[in-house]
Order: structure tokens, then sequence, then C-alpha cells
């Protein structure tokens, strides 16, 4: 699927690494900028291979450079126990900090809205560290609403680099098709 000038596709296996790369500059840098430790230094290697191989796992490339990554779910029991299964869920949307300040974050929570309408879904869900204040009012200036907190324990491997508990705001946004350039 075309972005305006981003191709975003399922990611394949020779984008693991990039895609680990990217998510570890991201993590480092919303520890630098805030001292919020979202994410482990670097996912294991495994656990990205597992989010491809389940078909969740997508990256974002401008002229074949990646620029972002995310993945989009169809049901979330840990961050959203007993939700409904009428939404999508966003999770590890991260953007390239050459590409920081572009927009891009906006555009694929847009395009994980297209993909929720496309399924009959109503929502867009996603989730953040409860202390990212900074990450909180980015997704309310989209629309989103904050549905509640929730917390739970990290599960292996992620918690032998990281902690062992998070603590996660969820945040909803009714999924609506975006009006096409020279649409009525």
């Amino acid at each position: 699927m075309h972005m305006g000038d981003l191709v975003v596709r399922m990611a394949e296996p020779d984008d693991v690494e990039p895609v680990l790369d990217l998510l570890a500059e991201a993590g480092h840098w919303v520890r630098a900028v805030t001292g919020i430790s979202q994410w482990p230094k670097r996912f294991p290697r495994q656990f990205m291979i597992d989010l491809l191989d389940r078909g969740v796992l997508y990256v974002a490339h401008d002229d074949r450079v990646l620029a972002a990554t995310l993945c989009l779910q169809w049901a979330d029991p840990t961050f959203w126990p007993g939700a409904d299964d009428n939404a999508v869920y966003v999770h590890r949307l991260a953007v390239k900090r050459f590409y920081a300040g572009r927009g891009i974050g906006e555009r694929l929570l847009d395009w994980a809205a297209e993909r929720a309408v496309e399924a009959g879904r109503a929502f867009v869900r996603v989730d953040c560290m409860k202390e990212n204040a900074g990450l909180r009012r980015y997704y309310e200036s989209l629309g989103f609403r904050h549905r509640g907190d929730v917390s739970g324990d990290i599960p292996p491997p992620c918690n032998v680099t990281f902690r062992s508990r998070w603590y996660a705001s969820q945040y909803e946004k009714h999924a609506t098709l975006l009006p096409h350039p020279g649409s009525p």
C-alpha cells in the first residue's frame, strides 16, 4: 500500500535486523529524552521473527529506505484484557529519527484505521507507558481517547533484559476512512 512517498508492506525476513535497529534507536531516543525505558535496549531477534511469522509486522519504506515500522494485531488480550474484537491494535510504532517530524506516525495510524475499516472493525487501539506524558499528549492530539490504565508482567525473553512489570495507558479512536486527494 502506498502512502504518498511511503510504501507500507508486510515485513519480510530481510527486514528483521533493520527493524531491530530502528526499534533500538527509537528506544534509546525515548530513554534519552524522557528517561522512560519503554522498550528493551534491543528486542530479542526471535521475538521479532515470531511477529514476522504471525504476519503482524509491517515496514514503511521511503525509496527502499526503512523509515518506520509497526505491528498491526487483530486482538490484544495482554494490554486490552476483556476487550471486544471490534478493533485493530497498533504496537511498536517507531519512526527512524531521520524521518521524525514529518507526520509519518500519524499517517501510519491513519493507515491502521483504513485496515480496521476494511476489516469491519470500528476502532484503532494503542497503548503506551503510563508515565510517558508526551506520547499520551500525542495520541490525544490525534483524537485518541484515554480508556483506562492496565499493568502486567513482562514475559520472557524481554523481562530478562528489560524490567519485570509494565504500566500502560490505553487509547482508542474511531476508525474512519480519510478522504483521498481529489475526492468530495
